[in-house]
């Protein structure tokens, strides 16, 4: 277990809890562990008569306001609208910063071929170069920042030599929008030093390295095709997190 948010969520509840590993190590940073089985963790689930409670997944998933109820398309919206349109045999990965986290939070998919992420040293550098690595084994959809592209911008011409075809979705909210999230938001400095506000948008740099473009709406299109493309959400930060402050609020037991 590595979510802080749930630990400390667990640390709460007054409760047996049973570790399951096929590992005789015991792993509990918590403390919280009151009972343990060595087993293969399938194999115990097995066991077990099969069920579950739908009923807060549900909610989850359909309590967000829709954009058609809103007028405003937020990161939040990209999520699940990818949802519904990634194909069968396309992996995943997920850029540092915002898009892992929505999709942690909005990204339901019913079909997909696995999910993949990583961390560089400074958090998102790296990006582009990893998505062109996974593109050499499966056909990959990449939602990754604006600042996250801007970073390593100069990896793009890979996404034209992967075995695999590869679609860069750059979700440009002209800044850092993690940094919403942080009491450092109320700085008077938090646009330039924090945020790092820009005006820049993917187009024509897309043309420049030879990459096909598309709007988010078309991203139909690209899935169609079987060459690397990129696809270029703008939205609005604090609209963004505003939706996201209100969404997780609102679903709060």
């Amino acid at each position: 277990m590595t979510s802080k948010k749930i630990l400390e969520w667990l640390n709460t509840l007054q409760v047996e809890m049973i570790h399951i590993s096929p590992n005789p190590r015991l792993q509990d940073p918590a403390r919280l562990v009151t009972s343990r089985v060595q087993s293969d963790i399938l194999e115990f689930c097995q066991t077990f008569e099969a069920g579950y409670d739908p009923a807060w997944l549900n909610a989850w998933e359909d309590q967000p306001p829709t954009f058609l109820e809103t007028g405003v398309f937020t990161e939040v919206h990209m999520m699940q609208t990818l949802s519904q349109l990634i194909p069968q045999d396309f992996a995943v990965f997920l850029g540092s910063g915002m898009p892992i986290r929505d999709a942690d939070h909005f990204l339901f998919p019913k079909k997909g071929a696995g999910f993949f992420a990583n961390r560089g040293l400074s958090g998102i550098d790296g990006n582009i170069a990893s998505l062109a690595g996974i593109g050499e084994f499966y056909p990959t959809l990449g939602v990754i920042g604006d600042q996250a592209a801007l970073y390593d911008i100069n990896s793009l011409p890979l996404l034209k030599k992967t075995k695999k075809p590869v679609i860069l979705l750059i979700s440009n909210n002209f800044g850092g929008g993690i940094f919403h999230h942080l009491p450092i938001a109320n700085s008077p400095h938090f646009e330039t030093f924090w945020a790092a506000q820009h005006n820049y948008t993917f187009e024509k740099i897309a043309n420049f390295m030879g990459l096909p473009y598309f709007p988010f709406q078309e991203l139909h299109k690209a899935f169609q095709r079987n060459t690397s493309a990129m696809i270029e959400l703008i939205t609005d930060r604090a609209q963004n997190y505003q939706y996201q402050k209100n969404t997780c609020s609102m679903l709060k037991p």
